[in-house]
């Protein structure tokens, strides 16, 4: 076994080569399949159970020879198909190990998805997937399960580069704020508690501001605590790092 010592622990660096856990893997369990819907995806870390990341750019080229060449060719990448393939073991009860899993048996649309990789360098692409040659069994009798899976991104993903500062720093920006749950009742003079998830794992900000759009009807506190008081609705909004999440609350009157 590996071990790594405390300063790459922190780092994520052995001298100058970055070790591969820094990459992060991002799942959307509830199925957005447009880039539009990014907001409303529910982002789960695919790394429980995951020990191989192995990408693919799935190169088209063609392959030219003309008369001023001298002999010599030439090579064009035309197209690109992004693909990921990521393996393991099974970890049940792992929402993105089991979101993937179920769909063993899907065709079409079903196996499509919303999926974020952030790269060390704290670069984010984002794509729509289709999840392919899901394995979520199988090994030796006195071995841990296998799972794997291969991601393959459909179209161009979106690229949003780390934000460099002028020390040469890299920030992680937020890309996603998902409050929970994202509709929710509570009684005047009673509480409800919100869980806000900022994405990605490693952004540099996640420092999380919540605001009720009407204070009359429900307020909340800086830890995401709902207060009912008085019956109406109200938007409870969460945002860090300039992206935001909500959840509607209803307040209703004590029985």
């Amino acid at each position: 076994m590996a071990i790594v010592n405390e300063d790459a622990a922190t780092t994520g660096k052995i001298g100058k080569f970055t070790l591969n856990y820094k990459n992060k893997f991002e799942i959307d369990i509830s199925g957005q399949t447009s880039l539009d819907n990014v907001d409303k995806a529910e982002w789960k870390p695919l790394a429980a159970g995951i020990n191989n990341s192995t990408p693919a750019a799935n190169d088209t080229t063609t392959n030219d020879e003309y008369y001023d060449g001298e002999g010599f060719g030439t090579s064009d990448v035309t197209s690109k198909r992004l693909q990921l393939t990521l393996a393991g073991n099974r970890l049940e009860g792992d929402p993105a190990q089991d979101y993937i899993a179920a769909k063993q048996l899907a065709i079409g649309d079903d196996l499509k998805t919303l999926f974020r990789w952030t790269q060390p360098s704290g670069d984010t692409i984002t794509g729509v997937i289709t999840l392919t040659s899901i394995v979520s069994s199988g090994g030796a009798p006195g071995a841990k399960q296998t799972f794997s899976v291969v991601i393959v991104f459909n179209g161009k993903p979106d690229f949003e580069p780390a934000i460099t500062t002028d020390d040469g720093d890299n920030t992680v920006a937020v890309t996603n704020v998902t409050v929970a749950p994202a509709t929710a009742s509570v009684e005047v003079d009673k509480t409800t508690k919100l869980s806000t998830t900022v994405a990605p794992d490693n952004a540099t900000n996640k420092t999380i501001a919540y605001k009720s759009s009407d204070e009359k009807i429900a307020t909340v506190a800086s830890d995401g605590t709902v207060t009912g008081v008085a019956a109406g609705s109200a938007t409870i909004t969460a945002t860090a790092d300039g992206k935001s999440g909500t959840s509607a609350i209803t307040v209703t009157a004590a029985e």
